[in-house]
């Protein structure tokens, strides 16, 4: 009989007590296997929860619409928590939240819930043309790149014939494919024949912001394209929602907090004089 998801959230519950009590008690012989324990607990339970939710977002009218208003999903994480006074780290369980894959929503609910179902091949090759820009922007002739991409790129033969035009150089050309993404996932015609759901320079500027990110070695990491769907997931749902975007920095309330901070330490180290 499986498990329901009670037990499967006791079984977590109980691998995170024995797992803490091993490393109070030093038992350092069974600490990495306990570990392993509670990891495949909260995997099981968050695997038994996305199953649970793809039934019922399977069972909806609009599937693919349904589960891009959703979004996320609530899960379970483990964290360590170390104490102040002994260094001792021990574990709980904390909620977590999991970006819905439409891909394997897709495959749960027989591939059959978006307006065209190779849509995943045209983000694919979307990824590609975009690594194909960034490498041309840092300063590589464009033959160079493109010979180079064709040889060590790995594409699925499937999404590297999808006719995304060429590269988008411009974002008006991103632009357009960023709609022939939308369009090939959730449609509804308006009075004049288009789509009711319309990409936007915003949603071009969301996209550019964030696909790249700089390694250790300071080299520029180019969007993979488990990335690029996450990316994709977040301008439908603002699209759909009619949402906007928001952006995270430091605010003056943090800055004065931490200069408070310096000086009150400055002033401790003075006394300590």
């Amino acid at each position: 009989m499986s498990k329901t998801l009670t037990d499967l959230r006791i079984d977590a519950d109980s691998a995170k007590t024995k797992l803490n009590e091993a490393i109070i008690t030093d038992k350092k012989s069974i600490i990495d296997s306990a570990k392993e324990k509670l990891n495949k607990a909260v995997k099981e339970y968050n695997a038994e929860v996305i199953r649970l939710e793809f039934i019922t977002l399977k069972g909806k009218t609009h599937t693919m619409l349904e589960a891009i208003e959703q979004l996320n999903i609530a899960t379970i994480t483990e964290k360590e928590k170390e104490d102040k006074d002994t260094g001792i780290i021990t574990y709980s369980i904390e909620p977590a939240i999991k970006q819905i894959s439409l891909v394997e929503l897709s495959k749960f609910c027989g591939n059959d819930i978006a307006i065209d179902n190779k849509w995943s091949y045209y983000i694919d090759k979307f990824c590609y043309l975009m690594t194909y820009r960034i490498a041309s922007e840092l300063g590589k002739p464009g033959s160079e790149v493109r010979r180079k991409l064709e040889q060590t790129y790995y594409i699925t033969d499937v999404a590297k014939q999808m006719d995304m035009g060429k590269t988008p150089t411009s974002n008006t050309q991103m632009l357009k494919q960023l709609q022939t993404i939308v369009d090939a996932i959730i449609y509804k015609e308006d009075k004049n024949g288009n789509n009711i759901y319309k990409a936007s320079s915003h949603d071009v500027a969301y996209i550019l912001q964030t696909m790249s990110k700089r390694s250790k070695s300071g080299t520029v990491v180019t969007p993979r394209p488990l990335t690029m769907h996450t990316l994709i997931m977040d301008v439908l749902h603002k699209i759909v929602k009619g949402n906007s975007y928001k952006i995270d920095y430091k605010t003056k309330k943090q800055v004065e907090i931490e200069t408070d901070e310096t000086i009150s330490n400055d002033e401790n180290n003075n006394d300590k004089k």
